[in-house]
């Protein structure tokens, strides 16, 4: 009633969710407006279509496991299906403890994905309807999972449903992240009271008779048309129109209380005994306990209850059990209850509760918990706090971490009422909090525990903390140096003698300084190297294969950077050994990633074996972040192999599974996958796409200046982006051991080689001459771009060392071929033709031809289409050097003339008409000066047009600009001298100036790189000109392709566009 929009709409969503787009609502409103009422609405509705229909209520209190209402869920969906044996079994009471070696996320990811899956196998058989009523009350577990589920359903014939208070979902609610990340197709449907009519009509069927106009107009104004209120109030032994003018008009929470609270002073003195002590059991309460708990006869208690149900405040449960028929109604009784009659009634129920245990009755540790915590001080705080603990560890082994974090806390909070905390406590609390994602306290945790641990002289406890700090990470410099120095304080304090059992755990503390020492704002190579080589050999002298792994796995990452792939495998080799010896799966996993990552980077053909026993690896262990990188690392290989649809298909699969499982590394992986194949596909002009939709996302932080250069020569600006690239030091120079160090200085060789910058492929050379037989990768294996030996073939070709270039080019040749490589083989072939062009010895131009026609074939079927243009022209030069085609021949007439609307062209003795266009005339307007620039503005407004101003100043002239890269470079000396000094206060301050200065170039140049000027013009005029004259190069292609060939060749467009054939030609325009 007064719901019909509402009603309809749900209804609407229900046929969608039941055709196979998978749906998720969620209800909003205050307390007693019809949330629960509208889900009953659409579980009717649905179950009348033959759905089925799922409900899981969620219930106020610490004493609900943190995934209740998904087990109701679960057992209702799965129907007779058996739950066990299909990784479920960690979501019901009773079930196996986690499995050792594997993480925290790693579980939940299983357990999350087992009840997707039972849920998916349900909704096969038919359309299924999910509710969780009353979500202000759920775990935050139990909300992590509908949003996952919700995720994963979404193909489905599914239909999740939510109710939730809105007042009791603030922005540190789960709810609230759950609402945040909503997927597009949600909706979240907002209750109101219902209208002045509506509440008429619901007093006349609570009456019996029609109400007066004057009568509905006062209860709607009390109500607010809140169907509960205004059904409480035709209950009250009032009458409804005094009532309604009675009550407070201040706020609906106090009107309520006051309504049912009046309600219920009419009931017996002994029912309300009954009643006060079944509302702190909870809205749904066993018969017999609450018997127990009010201390009368089984029989005198169920008749007082049968009383209660008569009164409209209970309702039956099953058999032996009743609930509340609304939440209200409890929470109303237990407001009214004294501090001291709660606490007392809490006792007798955990009283109650521990002889029901005692005799074998079914009883959880988190109801124990909570009315003994309840209790307090009716009972000592350190006896609530044992049972606390049994109930935080009883929900880890059940995966509910946020529930086991609910309850850590609550046992800090009453050791510490009775002043003193074990460290024990401190670390398991956490632990739990670092698994239920709560970072923060977590740190704080770790960070107290430490503390203690130090004051006390527990050199484990210590070595424990910080190694939970180590684990956390530190997000900022002075917290690095908290998590060095408690590190270090814990290695000097731990054991280092053979056989010590703590000597696995000094290990591991080395191990984590090691990594420390390799990352963060001031690496320590030499440090970190010579403290990991330390912790393996601690390890391997405690004989703890878990630690061993642990320790070779730090060891294998401090080794990272150019060079270091042999080591790196045999480091893996190892790993691999000790996981599977200390039973570590997902430490089993990372060898055999490391293992692929450098197969790949040594031009190894077993890595493409490697990633197919990955995948096997990932699917046994189901773990989230194996099957992400696997995944993603599959989209890579297949760029690799030419398969650009299973390239693309793959990618957006990793990509969407890294947001489902918050894989905070996925959109940037994707991004960077994506500009490489914009490079592959269009060449430059892909960087300049890919950055005008991502940003510099598509690259790590440190590239950001070679993405900028990329775009501004994908715009045909190629002193924008030599001016970027004189700005940077060198990639060797910037970063020796960083990991993508060689990526950068590949990307920056062939920038320099595209702008004409020789000294600069001169300065590479010698660096990169050590790592000729390495392949390049960006990051591990998300991209790889090619041999080293590509790249010094590209800065030999740019220096006219002829013979080294070839030699370096047919080693790339020979590893791109190695690993089935078929664009970097199609590329390499392409350089290495033009190569043996320009050298010109016997039987280079023989073998060049042969090499450009594969190079032009393969790019061609690949789709490489910026590759292939330049391979056409690249063999159309040399065949207009060989005289072969007619107009070639100096003094030859060639024809490009307009008579109204028609061109007629001529070249090659075959002559093809065209209609008019604007780039034919551009191209016209080019022909008729060759070798000479035109500006694109000047094109643009009309040849005889004066030229146009691009734009007014430079946003930073050219003498700033000139000043600030001196500035750099004295910078970059201040630096090392503070960095040798280990003045880090210098250090910090120069390089924030540094910094600064840089973000400062950067905002002189646009899109592209190019310098940007206040109130510019000329991009507009580029992009233009240059969109009109590759639109008729397209027509010409079409029906002229030996003329195409030419112009393609001859012309290049910009700001500044020509027309600069290898051999003159007379034109009749």
């Amino acid at each position: 009633m007064g719901r019909e929009s509402s009603t309809a709409r749900l209804r609407q969503v229900f046929e969608e969710a039941a055709a196979g787009r998978g749906r998720l609502v969620l209800i909003g409103g205050e307390p007693g407006v019809g949330k629960s009422a509208l889900a009953e609405y659409v579980c009717a509705h649905a179950a009348g279509t033959g759905a089925t229909v799922a409900w899981g209520p969620c219930w106020e209190g610490d004493g609900v496991s943190g995934f209740w209402p998904w087990q109701q869920i679960v057992r209702a969906a799965a129907g007779d299906d058996r739950v066990a044996g299909t990784g479920l079994e960690p979501l019901f009471p009773d079930g196996p403890s986690a499995a050792p070696g594997v993480d925290a996320d790693a579980m939940r990811f299983r357990l999350f994905t087992a009840v997707a899956e039972q849920l998916r196998r349900a909704a096969a058989r038919a359309p299924l309807v999910v509710v969780l009523d009353d979500l202000h009350w759920a775990d935050a577990g139990a909300v992590r999972l509908l949003g996952f589920v919700a995720r994963q359903l979404r193909r489905e014939r599914a239909l999740l449903v939510g109710t939730f208070r809105e007042a009791e979902i603030g922005t540190d609610h789960p709810v609230g992240d759950l609402m945040a990340a909503l997927p597009a197709d949600a909706e979240v449907v907002s209750l109101g009271g219902l209208d002045c009519a509506a509440t008429g009509e619901l007093l006349r069927r609570t009456l019996g008779e029609v109400p007066s106009v004057e009568l509905a107009t006062a209860v709607h104004r009390r109500t607010g048309g809140n169907p509960f209120f205004i059904t409480q109030l035709t209950l009250t032994p009032d009458s409804p129109a005094p009532m309604a003018e009675s009550l407070p008009g201040s706020g609906l929470p106090t009107l309520v209380g006051d309504v049912i609270l009046r309600r219920l002073a009419r009931l017996p003195e002994p029912m309300m005994e009954q009643l006060s002590a079944a509302s702190a059991l909870g809205a749904e309460f066993d018969d017999a306990l609450l018997s127990a708990v009010v201390g009368v006869g089984y029989a005198e208690s169920l008749a007082q209850v049968e009383a209660a149900v008569r009164s409209g405040v209970l309702v039956p449960a099953g058999v032996g059990r009743h609930r509340f028929t609304h939440d209200l109604f409890r929470e109303s009784l237990y407001g009214a209850l004294p501090a001291g009659a709660r606490s007392r009634t809490h006792q007798a129920i955990a009283t109650a509760l521990q002889q029901r245990s005692a005799a074998g009755g079914a009883v959880t540790p988190g109801e124990l918990a909570h009315h003994f915590t309840l209790a307090v001080p009716e009972i000592d705080p350190r006896v609530a706090a044992r049972f606390a603990i049994d109930a935080a560890e009883d929900a880890c082994t059940r995966l509910a971490y946020e529930e086991a974090a609910r309850h850590w806390r609550q046992a800090l909070r009453l050791l510490e009422q009775s002043g003193n905390v074990p460290l024990p406590v401190r670390l398991n609390a956490a632990e739990a909090l670092l698994c239920a994602g709560e970072r923060t306290a977590a740190w704080t945790g770790f960070a107290d525990a430490a503390r203690q641990a130090a004051s006390v002289g527990d050199a484990l406890a210590l070595g424990t903390a910080a190694l939970g700090l180590h684990r956390l990470g530190a997000d900022s410099d002075p917290a690095r140096r908290e998590v060095v120095g408690l590190l270090n304080q814990a290695a000097a304090a731990l054991p280092a003698a053979p056989g010590d059992p703590a000597l696995a755990l000094y290990a591991r503390v080395l191990a984590a300084l090691a990594r420390e020492h390799h990352g963060g704002p001031r690496p320590d190579p030499r440090q970190a190297t010579e403290l990991a080589y330390r912790a393996c050999a601690t390890a391997h002298a405690s004989g703890d294969k878990a630690a061993m792994a642990w320790c070779l796995h730090a060891r294998h990452d401090v080794f990272s950077g150019p060079g270091t792939a042999p080591q790196r495998l045999a480091i893996a080799d190892e790993m691999a050994v000790a996981a599977a010896a200390g039973n570590v799966p997902d430490l089993m996993f990372q060898a055999y990633f490391c293992r692929f990552v450098a197969m790949v980077e040594l031009a190894d053909p077993r890595a493409l074996a490697a990633i197919r026993e990955l995948e096997h690896l990932a699917a046994e262990l189901n773990l989230p972040v194996p099957r992400y990188l696997v995944l993603s690392r599959q989209a890579a290989l297949a760029q690799l192999g030419g398969r650009d649809h299973d390239a693309q298909r793959l990618g957006e699969q990793a990509a969407r599974f890294a947001e489902l499982i918050g894989e905070s590394a996925g959109a940037g992986v994707h991004a960077s996958q994506r500009l490489m194949a914009a490079l592959n596909r269009v060449g430059w002009a892909g960087a300049t796409e890919v950055q005008a939709e991502l940003g510099d996302r598509a690259v790590c932080p440190e590239l950001t200046p070679l993405l900028h250069a990329m775009a501004a020569l994908g715009t045909g600006d190629r002193m924008a982006a030599a001016e970027i690239l004189r700005a940077l030091p060198l990639q060797t120079e910037q970063s020796p051991a960083g990991e993508q160090t060689l990526a950068g200085a590949a990307f920056d060789v062939e920038l320099a080689a595209a702008t004409g910058l020789a000294e600069r492929c001169a300065a590479y050379y010698e660096r990169l001459l050590p790592y000729a037989r390495q392949m390049v990768v960006l990051g591990g294996v998300v991209s790889v771009l090619g041999p080293v030996s590509l790249y010094l073939g590209q800065a030999a070709v740019a220096q006219q060392q002829w013979d080294r270039a070839i030699g370096h080019l047919d080693d790339a040749l020979a590893l791109t071929e190695r690993l089935a490589a078929r664009p970097l083989t199609a590329r390499v072939r392409a350089h290495l033709g033009a190569a043996l062009l320009r050298r010109g010895g016997p039987g280079d131009r023989a073998r060049a031809q042969t090499l450009l026609a594969e190079a032009a074939t393969a790019a061609d079927a690949l789709g490489l289409r910026a590759l292939h243009d330049e391979t056409v022209r690249t063999l159309n030069r040399d065949t207009t050097v060989d005289a072969a085609a007619p107009p070639a021949v100096p003094g030859a007439t060639a024809v490009f003339r307009r008579d109204g609307e028609v061109w007629t062209l001529r070249y090659a003795d075959r002559t093809v008409q065209l209609r008019d266009a604007k780039g034919l005339r551009d191209l016209a307007a080019l022909l008729a000066v060759p070798g000479q620039e035109i500006p694109a503005s000047r094109l643009l407004a009309g040849v005889d047009a004066p030229a146009q101003q691009l734009g007014g100043d430079e946003v930073i002239d050219q003498q700033a600009r000139a000043a600030y890269k001196r500035r750099l470079a004295d910078l970059d000396e201040q630096i090392a001298e503070a960095e040798d000094d280990n003045d880090t206060g210098r250090l910090d301050r120069y390089a924030a100036e540094r910094a600064a200065l840089i973000d400062e170039l950067a905002r002189a140049y646009g899109l592209g790189g190019r310098v940007r000027r206040l109130g510019d013009t000329g991009e507009r005029a580029r992009s233009t000109v240059t969109a009109r004259i590759r639109d008729a190069l397209r027509r010409i292609d079409r029906t002229h392709p030996e003329l195409g060939a030419h112009l393609h060749a001859s012309v290049t467009t910009g700001r500044a566009c020509s027309y600069r054939p290898a051999t003159p030609l007379r034109w009749e325009l």
